[in-house]
């Protein structure tokens, strides 16, 4: 198996929002994103995938479970029929995350699975599902929690998946 670097992000400044679209084509099936001292002002950040058209997949077709632990404790969320998959990169500052995508430009469900560590919480595990079997995705959306909130440091890398 080998990665192959598809696109790269730097924040510089303040972002509302993190698109990257257009990074899943038919050329891998897989994909990996590497999401590296992700930074925010805000209290969560949330994901939705862009249909091949570059629009946001809004309808309440997100399922997920996530289980973090921070000081001995250990605790966990999850949703049914969401229209976002909130948390998914858990509480945003300082973030580290490694996001495997599968199958997103097939005509079946995409999946993903998310683990990572950032400031003052030692590990998060996230596991999605969008439950649309038709969907194809060409892209995933980041976005905080807050109208108010912004990106404002860390980088992003996405790298298709070589067999």
């Amino acid at each position: 198996m080998k990665l192959e670097l598809v696109s790269r992000q730097d924040i510089t400044s303040d972002l509302s929002t993190l698109s990257l679209d257009n990074v899943f084509t038919t050329t891998y099936d897989d994909y990996v994103i590497y999401c590296q001292k992700i930074g925010g002002t805000g209290s969560s950040i949330n994901m939705r995938l862009l249909n091949t058209s570059g629009t946001e997949q809004s309808d309440s077709k997100y399922d997920f479970h996530q289980i973090y632990y921070s000081s001995g404790d250990i605790g966990y969320q999850r949703a049914s029929n969401q229209n976002r998959v909130y948390d998914f990169l858990w509480k945003g500052d300082n973030a580290s995350m490694k996001v495997n995508i599968f199958g997103p430009m097939l005509a079946t469900q995409t999946r993903g699975l998310v683990q990572g560590v950032r400031e003052n919480t030692p590990g998060f595990w996230c596991g999605f599902n969008y439950t649309d079997n038709t969907e194809q995705h060409r892209g995933i959306k980041f976005y905080q929690q807050g109208a108010s909130d912004a990106f404002d440091e860390g980088s992003i890398a996405v790298y298709g998946i070589v067999q």
